[in-house]
């Protein structure tokens, strides 16, 4: 589904991010969101509109190699719940 699947996932709640003010990832999250903000719409085709797009694309791939792995994993089912609690990549 590409970069718009990603938003389903966002509505399902499988993705979190740190967004507390003072925090050491405040600043990163801010630069994700604002290149999040930046991809939309143009001439029928989804594609980053702003300066930079790489946090977004990244994101993209980060989900697809989670998708491969769940599926490898569960025997060619995909069997992904999102990213579980504690979990570091």
């Amino acid at each position: 589904a590409g970069v718009p699947g990603l938003l389903i996932q966002l509505e399902n709640r499988k993705w979190q991010f740190p967004y507390e003010r003072g925090s050491h990832h405040h600043e990163h999250t801010i630069t994700f969101l604002d290149e999040c903000e930046a991809f939309g719409w143009v001439d029928g085709k989804l594609q980053g509109v702003g300066e930079h797009d790489d946090c977004v694309m990244t994101w993209w791939h980060l989900s697809w190699g989670l998708d491969r792995l769940a599926v490898e994993s569960a025997g060619g089912r995909l069997v992904r719940r999102g990213i579980q609690p504690g979990v570091q990549i």
